[in-house]
C-alpha cells in the first residue's frame, strides 16, 4: 500500500481512542520522515564517476598542421585529457613524423599505431570496400553525404561490421567539413579537356578513377606534401578544399575547378581493434562521445569559414573559378557511372548496403542501369 494510502487509512480510523490515534500519528510521522529522508538521500545520490584506465594513445593526424581538422583534433585531445583527469593521453603525430597517409592504415592494422584520422579516399586505396563512402553523386551536398556515411546509414553499419576483419574499429562519426572538393591548378583551363596530361594530387579511390577517366595522371599525396610538389613541378594541380587553398596552399595556384557537385569526401577515425578492446568501456565512451561533441562545436565555425572561402579566393588578384558546364557534366557522366559499375561488380555485398543508403536518403546516384 502506498504511503499516501496509509496516511488516509490512519487518519480515518474511528475505533481508536484519541491517544491511540495521536500515538499512531506520531509513529507514522516519524516513519514518513525517515522514508522521506531516505528518498531524498536516494534522489541526490550521485552516480559513481567513470573509472578510466591509464592509456597513452598514438594518433596519426593526416590533415595538415593548422588546418580546420588539425584544430579540431587538438581540442578533442585536450578534452579527453581533462575529462579523464590526465589518465588518457593522446599524442598526435603529423604526416611524415611516423607514417605517410598511405602507410598509416597498415600501421593501425598491425598495432604499431593506435588511431588514425584518415581521409576516406586514401582509406579506400588500402581497403577498397571503403570506396563505398566516396562514390560520386549528382548534386549532393555535405549534409546528404554526412547522412550517407554516418552512424544511421546502412553503409556505416556494413563497414563497421567489416572493419574488425581488417583489425580495425570504425568510429561512428565521419568528419565531414562543409565545403566543395576543388582542384587547384597552376594555369587556367577553358574546359575539362584542359586536365588531360596534367598530374593532379589525388587521395585515391573514386578520385583516382575520375582523374584517370579525364586523361589526367592522379598522384596520391598527403595535403602536407602539396606545396613542395607544386613548387617542384611534381604535380600541376591538387585536389583539396577552397579553405585549404586560401591558407596553407595560398599562392601556389590561380585556378579553382569546382567538383563539389560530383565528389565529396571526409575523414574516418579508425582504431586498432586489439588496442580498442584493451580500453575500458568508460575509456571508449569518453573517446567517442567527446570526439562527436568537439566536432559539433567546431562544425558551425568551419561551415562559416568554408562559406567565406570562395570570397577569399576570388579576392586574391589573378585567381579564377572554373565551374563545370553542361558539356563537362555530359563528359563526366559515363566516367562516374563506370566508377559505380566497377564497385558494384567488385564488392556486391557492400554495394547492397550502398543501394539501401541511396534509397533511405534519396540520393541521386550513378547506379548501373
Amino acid at each position: 500500500m502506498s504511503q499516501s494510502a496509509k496516511v488516509e487509512r490512519f487518519g480515518h480510523t474511528k475505533s481508536r481512542t484519541l491517544a491511540a490515534v495521536v500515538a499512531a500519528s506520531l509513529i507514522l510521522a516519524v516513519g514518513l520522515s525517515a522514508v522521506a529522508t531516505a528518498s531524498t538521500k536516494t534522489a541526490v545520490k550521485k552516480p559513481k564517476p567513470p573509472v578510466y584506465t591509464s592509456a597513452n594513445i598514438s594518433l596519426q593526424v593526416n590533415p595538415p598542421v593548422g588546418s580546420d581538422l588539425g584544430t579540431y583534433l587538438l581540442q578533442w585531445i585536450a578534452t579527453v585529457k581533462k575529462e579523464s583527469k590526465g589518465k588518457i593521453n593522446i599524442t598526435p603525430y603529423y604526416q611524415g613524423q611516423l607514417y605517410t597517409n598511405v602507410t598509416s592504415v597498415p600501421a593501425v592494422q598491425s598495432g604499431a599505431l593506435d588511431l588514425d584520422l584518415i581521409d576516406i579516399g586514401t582509406l579506400s586505396s588500402t581497403l577498397p570496400a571503403f570506396g563505398a563512402a566516396v562514390l560520386p553523386f549528382a548534386g549532393a551536398d555535405y549534409a546528404q553525404i554526412e547522412q550517407f556515411t554516418g552512424p544511421t546509414s546502412p553503409v556505416y553499419t556494413w563497414l563497421s561490421r567489416y572493419a574488425p576483419h581488417e583489425h580495425l574499429v570504425l568510429f561512428p562519426t565521419p568528419v565531414l567539413i562543409p565545403g566543395d572538393q576543388t582542384v587547384m591548378l597552376k594555369a587556367p583551363i577553358t574546359s575539362l579537356e584542359g586536365l588531360k596530361g596534367q598530374s593532379i594530387r589525388s587521395i585515391g579511390g573514386s578520385f583516382d578513377k575520375l582523374f584517370s577517366g579525364l586523361g589526367a595522371n592522379p598522384v596520391d599525396l598527403p595535403a602536407s606534401s602539396v606545396p613542395t610538389a607544386l613548387q617542384a613541378g611534381t604535380v600541376t594541380g591538387a585536389l583539396g578544399s577552397l579553405s585549404v587553398m586560401t591558407t596553407t596552399w595560398k599562392g601556389l595556384g590561380n585556378t579553382a575547378v569546382d567538383l563539389g557537385t560530383v565528389l565529396l569526401t571526409g575523414y574516418y577515425m579508425v582504431a586498432n581493434s586489439g588496442d580498442w578492446g584493451n580500453l575500458s568501456e568508460a575509456d571508449r565512451t569518453l573517446l567517442t562521445t567527446s570526439y562527436q561533441g568537439e566536432f559539433n562545436v567546431l562544425k558551425p565555425q568551419v561551415a562559416s569559414l568554408q562559406l567565406n572561402a570562395l570570397a577569399t579566393w576570388t579576392a586574391i588578384s589573378g585567381n579564377t573559378v572554373y565551374n563545370l558546364t553542361a558539356a563537362d557534366q555530359a563528359e563526366l557522366k559515363p566516367i562516374l557511372a563506370g566508377i559505380w559499375t566497377s564497385f558494384a561488380t567488385a564488392y556486391p555485398a557492400t554495394y547492397n548496403a550502398v543501394l539501401k543508403a541511396v534509397k533511405k536518403f534519396k540520393l541521386q546516384a550513378y547506379t548501373p542501369s
